[in-house]
């Protein structure tokens, strides 16, 4: 039982690798969760998942966030049952960017809104969900399929991709589409 209610949960766990030893990294995990580490957070609650966050300094480069990504499925695999992790970011673009300048950049909800292209939503999504499975990250909290009805409203305002519903349900099912497609080649692969 006690498996069954782990996996319900997905937290957080200060450090840029599952074994972090760093003196900050393992006070702050005390402090929060009673363990050192995320490789013991997942051991002692038998988690579902890990949300990854620059302020709990799981995000310096890509190869230490694929290695960290690597580590907590190690533990999760290691555990009775097997069962892997979600690993999870909230990599909307635009002004909810978790990972900044060590991913492509795209325009967030609102600009790709105002430009009305499934296209482009498409591309936007698919390379960053492509960037996002080679860090190890299998869940994004994002797009953010919210109608902008309220302009004044803080927390969604830019987030979403506008006050029509219909083409904000048309540029979610972009992103949600190809967040789930591989990247096509890049350009100058067919001449290689």
């Amino acid at each position: 039982v006690a498996d069954k209610v782990g996996q319900l949960f997905v937290t957080y766990a200060f450090g840029d690798r599952a074994d972090t030893a760093d003196p900050a990294d393992v006070a702050e995990n005390r402090k929060r969760h009673g363990v050192d580490n995320a490789q013991q957070l997942i051991d002692r609650y038998r988690l579902g998942g890990i949300v990854y966050f620059t302020w709990s300094r799981n995000l310096r480069q890509p190869t230490q966030i694929a290695e960290l990504s690597n580590g907590l499925q190690r533990a999760a695999l290691g555990r009775p049952g097997g069962i892997p992790l979600l690993i999870s970011i909230d990599q909307e673009q635009g002004v909810v960017n978790r990972l900044g300048a060590l991913a492509t950049q795209f325009p967030g909800a609102m600009p790709l809104g105002a430009g009305g292209s499934f296209g482009d939503a498409l591309t936007a999504a698919r390379i960053t969900g492509s960037e996002l499975r080679a860090l190890g990250v299998n869940q994004n909290y994002a797009p953010v399929a919210d109608v902008n009805v309220n302009p004044a409203n803080p927390v969604i305002g830019v987030r979403s991709f506008g006050a029509d519903p219909a083409l904000a349900a048309r540029l979610t099912a972009a992103q949600v589409r190809g967040y789930q497609e591989p990247a096509p080649h890049g350009a100058g692969v067919a001449a290689t």
